[in-house]
């Protein structure tokens, strides 16, 4: 039953991606969207450690 839940997130999530793409500019679409099943690991001052996450 996992993976049917898992399926139905990743189909939402694509059905979101397509609907932005098609309001916004060729530039401004987005590639890939990805589930962040964990907290983002943060600095002392609560920001995101975005080096961390990049693809």
């Amino acid at each position: 039953m996992g993976n049917q839940f898992q399926d139905h997130i990743a189909g939402l999530l694509e059905s979101i991606r397509n609907q932005v793409n098609e309001q916004v500019s060729s530039f401004s679409r987005i590639g890939k969207v990805i589930e962040q099943t964990e907290p983002f690991e943060k600095t002392p001052t609560q920001k995101i450690m975005r080096h961390l996450y990049i693809n």
